[in-house]
């Protein structure tokens, strides 16, 4: 394992460098880079600390997938977790996208649509609960929930039963059509959640700015702290809303049903659910 600068610092010069270091992007504060080949990252753990680090592990233990190496795990004085971990050289997808061919954008899309797979494919004691790898259930935060918090589920049946609570509320809020009438966000009719295939480890984040074009011309992959084991289509539904967050180029849209399957009725199903995902039930 090639060693990098921060192996000769201890833990206080990398709180000092973090402290006088800025964020690598306008308005991301607690990503920070230390040094030529060294990046912190402080995160708030609503669970079990370091949890985005022990995924990160995780994943580079089961896969091939290029992701950052994780070199330490600090805590500073303010109880916010640190860590220290590679610095990727190269630039985000949704800044190189443009100047891409054809061919580089399918050849990226080819890429990411294997690492999916290799994340689906890994097998671990921790599959059966959902969220982040951990020894207890974890709260779990992604688009799936509004974009806030939601869980522990000790089960996949409670994670089933948490989408079907929001199914019944969703069934009862209407919204007026065209003609007056009030029309409910999720039609009587409307089947339960989908929990029919097992759970599988996704990213449930990867959206372009957290897709790395390395300069090594390697496909990386960051940010892994909304990361765990979920149904395989959060995957397509988390970066089809990722894209709409960020205004992603249509060419990224029309090629995300095929790195993360079509997934176009599980779509539907949670766009259904509306508002009843803001309750808090």
């Amino acid at each position: 394992m090639q060693p990098i600068e921060s192996d000769q610092w201890d833990d206080a010069e990398i709180l000092r460098r973090f402290d006088d270091s800025e964020g690598v992007l306008p308005n991301v504060p607690h990503v920070r880079k230390i040094g030529d080949d060294t990046l912190v990252k402080a995160t708030w753990d609503m669970g079990a600390p370091h949890l985005e680090a022990s995924s990160l592990e995780f994943v580079r233990m089961h896969t091939t997938i290029p992701i950052p190496r994780v070199w330490r795990r600090m805590t500073d004085e303010g109880g916010d977790t640190l860590i220290v971990m590679d610095y990727i050289p190269g630039e985000r997808l949704d800044h190189v996208w443009p100047s891409l061919s054809l061919w580089s954008k399918l050849s990226v899309a080819f890429t990411l649509r294997r690492y999916i797979r290799q994340l689906r494919q890994i097998e671990d004691s921790h599959s059966s609960v959902p969220g982040p790898v951990a020894d207890y259930p974890q709260i779990c935060d992604s688009y799936m929930s509004g974009d806030k918090p939601y869980g522990p589920f000790p089960d996949y049946a409670s994670l089933s039963a948490f989408y079907n609570r929001k199914l019944d509320i969703a069934k009862k809020v209407t919204y007026p059509d065209r003609h007056g009438n009030a029309i409910p966000c999720a039609p009587p009719d409307t089947e339960p959640f989908d929990d029919s295939r097992p759970l599988v480890f996704t990213h449930t984040d990867l959206s372009m700015r957290n897709i790395i074009f390395g300069r090594d011309g390697r496909i990386w992959l960051v940010d892994w702290a909304r990361s765990g084991f979920f149904p395989p289509w959060f995957e397509y539904v988390s970066m089809v809303y990722a894209a709409e967050n960020d205004k992603a180029p249509g060419s990224w849209n029309y090629l995300i049903p095929f790195i993360a399957d079509p997934l176009f009725k599980h779509m539907k199903w949670i766009d259904q659910l509306g508002v009843a995902l803001m309750a808090y039930l």
